[in-house]
């Protein structure tokens, strides 16, 4: 797996990265629990992130989700398939080169495109070349055959997808994912948005295990407003 050199530029993002002894860490001990212990399939292996639109934190949950697996001694994988706006390079500080695309493209290995990072048994495998045609290639067989490929090499996938209201990508995503969270955020999400984020992943058969809702402080109020989907999800 690759060592390829990473951007020394720091974002902003990193800041969001908590590290194992965080005391908001244990929220997504929790999470990472209540995955395990679902029950809604056999074998959750490969777990889909999304939302209703963009900056409701889902690359950060994604992240750090991945991270809570990786410390349990779980071989991870994070995935970046946000075709279209790729961001999780940047958490770990890495340039978006040499990723998933440039090995469907047959430019490198996925030795080459898969990354270490500074946490024990978690990778990162970044989107590399960003492709004029997301959609066509993430329904491909060719693409389906390299999740098949990851399956074989890590116990767990995290897989962080582009929001789903205005884009037919992550709804594509989910046919290869075993379950899929829908992340709200507190201050930012519209019911609107959410319900068709909603129907459009029940749509394409997607399995939504929950919602995972972040921003959320003593003084918010509008959380209230999100309780229709208590009964039909569990709620994180």
């Amino acid at each position: 797996m690759s060592n390829a050199k990473k951007n020394t530029h720091k974002s902003h993002r990193e800041h969001y990265l908590l590290k194992n002894d965080a005391p908001a860490m244990e929220a997504y001990r929790v999470l990472r629990t209540n995955i395990e212990f679902s029950g809604s399939v056999s074998k959750t292996q490969t777990i889909m992130l999304t939302s209703s639109v963009s900056q409701e934190g889902k690359s950060t949950t994604a992240c750090n989700l991945a991270k809570v697996f990786a410390y349990a001694g779980t071989k991870t994988l994070l995935l970046d398939l946000d075709l279209r706006r790729p961001v999780l390079h940047r958490f770990f500080h890495y340039d978006n080169t040499i990723g998933i695309m440039d090995y469907f493209l047959g430019k490198n290995s996925l030795e080459d495109a898969i990354k270490p990072t500074d946490v024990e048994h978690l990778f990162l495998l970044n989107v590399g070349t960003v492709p004029p045609n997301p959609a066509e290639v993430l329904v491909s067989a060719q693409f389906a055959g390299i999740i098949n490929e990851l399956r074989e090499i890590f116990d767990i996938i995290i897989i962080d997808t582009p929001p789903v209201a205005a884009l037919t990508d992550a709804a594509i995503c989910s046919r290869f994912s075993d379950a899929t969270l829908m992340i709200v955020s507190s201050d930012k999400t519209n019911m609107d948005d959410l319900d068709i984020a909603v129907r459009n992943l029940q749509t394409a058969g997607a399995n939504i295990l929950g919602f995972v809702m972040n921003n959320v402080s003593k003084r918010t109020r509008g959380y209230k407003h999100y309780s229709y989907y208590y009964k039909y999800y569990k709620y994180y």
